[in-house]
């Protein structure tokens, strides 16, 4: 078995990964949101790295294993809070938020906002 050091040192990125994904996040500012997709991105690198070595060790500690879900579980909460944001952003939002177009219930791009229909005074 070898050391658990390349394990840690990859959860250690990780766990940086999220508190630099925190720090750039801004719900309302799609360049954030993007910005802390990538830091989320480079946390889901590191903790794939990290799960291939622990597995490749056994499991690790116990302590090591449990940081390493934890870390995973952070991961992929604010992997659904980024996609929720940007989902909002590029519906309320289109012309502001810069992303891929939004598409309508048939399948078409939608190019303007839903009317509202019935809801005129």
């Amino acid at each position: 078995m070898s050391s658990p050091e390349p394990a840690r040192i990859q959860i250690d990125e990780a766990a940086a990964g999220i508190i630099r994904a925190t720090e750039v996040w801004d719900a309302a500012d799609i360049q954030r949101i993007d910005g802390c997709r990538e830091a989320l991105e480079t946390a889901a690198t590191a903790m794939s790295g990290a799960q291939e070595i622990l597995l490749s060790n056994g499991g690790g500690s116990k302590e090591l294993a449990a940081r390493a879900a934890a870390i995973k579980a952070d991961t992929i909460k604010l992997e659904r809070l980024v996609d929720g944001a940007s989902a909002l952003l590029r519906t309320a939002f289109p012309e502001m938020s810069q992303c891929a177009p939004v598409y309508g219930r048939t399948g078409t791009i939608a190019t303007e906002p839903p009317s509202g229909r019935g809801l005129e005074g």
